[in-house]
């Protein structure tokens, strides 16, 4: 299946994973969530869903091997779409010299293969996609063993919100967006959920535009380097994503930010909630992040480039070992 396909199925991929099955629920307080890429996202979405609406503390690892604070009162999900990946065996080989408990979500590979022989949980999900395209397959089975509150609920939002995308740019928007940006430097900013939305932008189009982006998150921004647009010269064009139920304090840094550095800048402005009509955190999360793989795939049909292959990557990889 092509990548353009699995953006256009993505609602219906997030109901399928949501719905198929069950998973055994994870105890544990401190979890730490192993991945890279397009598998790494996983983890950002699931901290900041449970910082806003959970009990357990999420560690994000994008390393090899393990930190070094992690010990057996940690709990550990490797999440590789391959089951190849090199930094993310290397987790679950260092979990076992620290006797912590682990498991994967992977469709097969060497992962799967180490996982079995250790008698280790393994959730293998559906084969056939580009790893940034099967973000639902990957997210749902965290999300549910997590017992994350009211996680029903969240879910049947982010359908709804991702289906509301999806006519958006059925309409022909997200086109629109993408022609704004040819063949400009551009620079994606977030806060709150839509802080995860705007690292996973700058993924999805460098690796489906191939085109360089910048990406940084309010309201640090405003502590360094909002003085680099003294000097960023011309030719920018600037994404905000943004909550729509900010409190006062962001409003103010994103409307007096927006003065100061972009009054001659083109900006495009998102908000949660306005365009996919989001309610909860992972609504507006992957309603943002939806928006945002659209118009990379239009960006990468602006740029007369196939948006699936990254060969640097798969050369990288052959010359790593």
């Amino acid at each position: 299946m092509s990548i353009v396909d699995d953006i256009e199925n993505f609602s219906d991929m997030l109901e399928r994973s949501w719905k198929e099955r069950e998973y055994n629920s994870i105890k544990a307080r401190n979890i730490i969530i192993s991945g890279m890429g397009g598998s790494g996202i996983v983890g950002l979405i699931t901290k900041k869903i449970m910082e806003e609406d959970g009990n357990k503390i999420i560690t994000t690892w994008n390393e090899y091997g393990l930190p070094n604070w992690a010990d057996n009162d940690c709990h550990l999900i490797c999440v590789s779409y391959s089951g190849n990946t090199a930094e993310t065996i290397s987790s679950a080989v260092e979990a076992e010299k620290r006797n912590i408990e682990w498991e994967a979500i992977t469709t097969g590979g060497e992962l799967n293969s180490y996982a079995s022989d250790k008698e280790k949980e393994v959730v293998i999900i559906e084969s056939g996609h580009q790893p940034r395209a099967a973000l639902p397959l990957l997210l749902i089975p965290v999300l549910k063993k997590l017992d994350i509150m009211n996680i029903d609920k969240q879910i049947e939002d982010a359908i709804n919100a991702c289906n509301n995308i999806q006519e958006y740019h059925n309409n022909g928007a997200s086109a629109g967006i993408a022609k704004r940006m040819m063949n400009k430097n551009i620079h994606v900013y977030g806060s709150g959920c839509g802080e995860v939305s705007a690292y996973r932008w700058k993924c999805q189009i460098e690796e489906n535009a191939k085109q360089k982006v910048h990406w940084n998150r309010l309201p640090e921004f405003n502590h360094n380097e909002i003085v680099g647009w003294e000097n960023a010269g011309e030719n920018n064009f600037v994404i905000c994503l943004r909550d729509n139920d900010e409190d006062e304090n962001m409003f103010k840094r994103w409307e007096h930010t927006q003065e100061l550095i972009w009054k001659n800048t083109d900006v495009f402005v998102a908000k949660s909630g306005t365009i996919g009509e989001s309610t909860t955190t992972l609504g507006k999360i992957l309603e943002l992040i939806h928006l945002g793989d659209w118009i990379s795939l239009e960006l990468a049909k602006n740029n007369n480039i196939e948006p699936e292959p990254v060969k640097v990557i798969e050369e990288l990889k052959k010359r790593i070992g």
